[in-house]
């Protein structure tokens, strides 16, 4: 059995490539050029390409699934709130902050987080069932 507290963190750190970039716009259908275009990025208040918000959110999956083994996404709350851009470093940051019962559910508290700076990127919440067979949370 694994035990978790409240303030538990977990972290990762990234840095999206273009072809990272082209592969999940490819996935996701989105050919939006905000994301791939340096001429076009250039007309536009970035400058240059930045990677979807849901490609840098999707870190908070992967730390949740690689660290919760067999919990569920019941929800997910985002707020974008600074771009990131290609080749940015970023770390993402999930903190266990309550115990939902009798559901056996947990609330967290997600970020991205820019490397240069500790800027905020995207701030959200979410809601997972854990296994409580495998973990005990302590709050």
């Amino acid at each position: 059995m694994i035990t978790f507290s409240k303030g538990h963190t977990f972290k990762i750190i990234k840095k999206f490539n273009q072809e990272e970039v082209l592969l999940f716009s490819k996935l996701c259908g989105d050919n939006n050029p905000i994301h791939f275009d340096e001429d076009y990025c250039k007309s536009t208040i970035f400058k240059k390409p930045i990677i979807f918000g849901m490609l840098g959110a999707s870190l908070f999956g992967n730390l949740i699934g690689n660290n919760i083994i067999g919990s569920i996404y019941i929800k997910q709350t985002l707020n974008f709130i600074k771009p990131v851009y290609v080749n940015e470093e970023v770390e993402a940051i999930v903190i266990i902050e309550n115990l939902i019962k009798p559901k056996n559910f947990l609330h967290l508290n997600t970020q991205l987080r820019k490397i240069d700076g500790n800027i905020l990127a995207i701030d959200g919440e979410a809601i997972i069932k854990f296994p409580i067979d495998k973990y005990t949370i302590n709050i």
